[in-house]
């Protein structure tokens, strides 16, 4: 019997009840559902991501995958908010059924300083704040291995700005997946994942404001 999502559900609830800081590692985006699910409204999720994991196509499955597990929560979804997506076809009443607030690459890369602030105000509002990372987010050039990369992606310096406009000592955990290292040029993406671990783990002992 796969039981996958129940037995994520119970190792998340463990640990955010005992108010650790969770770090969890997945590897395609639909392994960060159980921690999500049991998030609840009171939490902030900024969603790091090139896509944004809504698809209902007429040629996409409607069975719970990668590609539309935003559509498949069995508890009420936190809040989610998307930084850094290249979709191109979904129409804003079908992303706004989802998700509270959107900021395609598009608007980082022109409004970066704007971008930056909301994030900051709509997790200063939360009770609690996730952050996910898909690995997609970032650009090709920077880290490489992904299954289903996008260009036009953050670039590094862009990414550290805005996580540091979101994180507060509100942040519970962190989220990364869908790194492929099948796919990586020279350890590029695994040093730049690695680094940013590294950094993320050891900001959550250092003060915050």
């Amino acid at each position: 019997i796969n039981t996958w999502r129940k037995d994520g559900r119970a190792e998340a609830k463990r640990s955010l009840k005992a108010g650790h800081f969770l770090l969890w590692l997945g590897g395609n985006h639909l392994s960060v559902l159980p921690v999500l699910e049991e998030l609840g409204r009171d939490t902030c999720v900024v969603q790091f991501d090139a896509h944004l994991d809504v698809y209902a196509f007429h040629d996409s499955t409607t069975e719970l995958s990668h590609g539309n597990f935003l559509r498949h929560f069995e508890t009420p979804r936190p809040r989610l908010v998307n930084v850094g997506h290249r979709d191109l076809f979904l129409t804003p009443t079908e992303i706004a059924e989802t998700f509270e607030a959107t900021y395609s690459a598009l608007d980082v890369a022109g409004n970066l300083d704007r971008v930056a602030a909301e994030l900051r105000a709509k997790t200063a509002a939360a009770k609690r704040v996730w952050i996910d990372l898909d690995a997609d987010a970032f650009d090709p050039a920077a880290l490489p291995a992904v299954r289903q990369p996008l260009p036009f992606g953050l670039a590094a310096p862009t990414f550290l700005k805005l996580l540091d406009a979101v994180w507060s000592d509100k942040v519970i955990g962190m989220s990364v997946s869908e790194f492929d290292p099948g796919c990586d040029v020279r350890d590029t993406s695994l040093n730049l994942l690695g680094w940013l671990i590294e950094f993320v783990l050891l900001r959550i002992h250092t003060p915050t404001r």
